[in-house]
């Protein structure tokens, strides 16, 4: 928002009064509220510093950002800044590296390639409903190591902690929510054999990433708008409701069902979620090994296995071509009403999906360098 401020002017001399010292502080107070940022920006000082000091630059671009990225709201603006300037939270402390020796309960660093059941390190998928999960454990599945008759998850008796039922099924960290749950978790799975494993639920609190922890962490996310329609599809199989039944009736896991996730098992829950919550999500989003966006996986099946000839070069997977679970339901046609609900519980999801996508892109960008090379 532009303020304004006049100032009327007498047109003749006068000597200064109390009232124009007042003025005075006033006019100050107010340029100085001109020029400060955001109090969020204030929140998160130590991490967000470069972000530009002007509150009307930090909006200059708003309507562009709008019009690129299909955005409708000047908050989603405010996130994309996170994006643009590339901020993160410290993610130090859950780095494998920093890790005391003693604390790594996966043991060595592991140096054979990922997925080889060796000494490589086991794929966890943070399956986000309706977003290719099940297609990934096909793929995977292909090689008999993985737990098909659960949808490749890991196995509830492992990791479900009867004393909290807010983090069950669909919520909970499936490879633990604690380093004790997950070096517990972590012993069964390699007593298993398993070399990819998967978690309807969320991201644990205390994650462990990068190339010498136990785990590479791989994600798919869809455009949030094709996401709700495929729930809804999903919902109707035991439930025959329009879509405006569903969304005003049975509409499930929003507002932000992504961001919730990715931000971790303290998350899921919390009313409402704030730009620090979509900053934890996008710094814990950067350590994934894996981000892919769905419509990109589908469209270009060719690059989707280069991908995965590079990422998991011990493996073979049967085909890459477009026919995974998506829903073959029929485009649909939205009504003002079911818009505006949709973009009111998917504003959060909408920026880290187009972020997704970007990241995507810069990965066959790095294959495509490599391949010259």
């Amino acid at each position: 928002a532009t303020m304004r401020m006049t100032a009327a002017r007498s047109p003749c001399r006068r000597e200064p009064h109390f009232a124009d010292f007042l003025i005075l502080i006033v006019v100050g107070i107010l340029s100085a509220c001109l020029v400060a940022r955001p109090s969020w920006l204030l929140r998160q000082a130590s991490s967000l510093s470069s972000l530009p000091d002007s509150s009307s630059e930090l909006f200059y671009s708003c309507e562009k950002i709008k019009e690129v990225h299909g955005f409708w709201t000047d908050l989603q603006c405010e996130l994309w800044q996170i994006i643009e300037h590339n901020r993160s939270l410290n993610m130090s402390p859950f780095l494998a590296e920093n890790i005391p020796a003693e604390d790594r309960f996966w043991g060595t660093a592991k140096t054979d390639p990922v997925g080889s059941g060796r000494n490589g390190r086991i794929v966890y998928h943070l399956h986000l409903h309706k977003n290719m999960g099940s297609t990934f454990c096909q793929w995977f599945g292909a090689y008999n190591r993985v737990n098909k008759r659960d949808n490749c998850n890991v196995l509830d008796r492992w990791w479900w902690n009867e004393l909290r039922e807010d983090l069950h099924y669909q919520y909970g960290a499936y490879i633990g929510r604690t380093r004790k749950e997950q070096k517990h978790v972590y012993d069964q799975i390699q007593k298993a054999g398993w070399i990819y494993v998967a978690s309807e639920g969320s991201l644990s609190d205390e994650p462990i990433f990068g190339s010498q922890g136990p785990y590479y962490h791989s994600i798919v996310i869809r455009d949030p708008k094709e996401w709700v329609i495929s729930m809804w599809h999903f919902e109707k199989q035991t439930n025959s409701s329009s879509l405006d039944e569903y969304l005003t009736k049975h509409l499930w896991g929003v507002p932000d069902f992504y961001t919730r996730r990715i931000c971790g098992t303290s998350c899921v829950h919390r009313d409402p979620l704030t730009i620090e919550d979509f900053l934890q999500a996008k710094s814990r989003l950067d350590q994934f090994d894996l981000v892919l966006a769905q419509d990109m996986v589908g469209s270009d099946p060719n690059a989707t296995r280069k991908i995965f000839q590079e990422e998991f070069p011990a493996l073979r997977f049967p085909s890459f071509d477009a026919k995974h679970n998506k829903g073959t339901y029929a485009p649909h046609q939205f009504t003002p009403f079911q818009i505006e609900v949709i973009q009111n519980v998917t504003a959060m999801d909408k920026v880290l999906y187009e972020y997704a996508k970007i990241l995507h892109q810069e990965r066959l960008k790095s294959y495509k360098a490599r391949a010259r090379q």
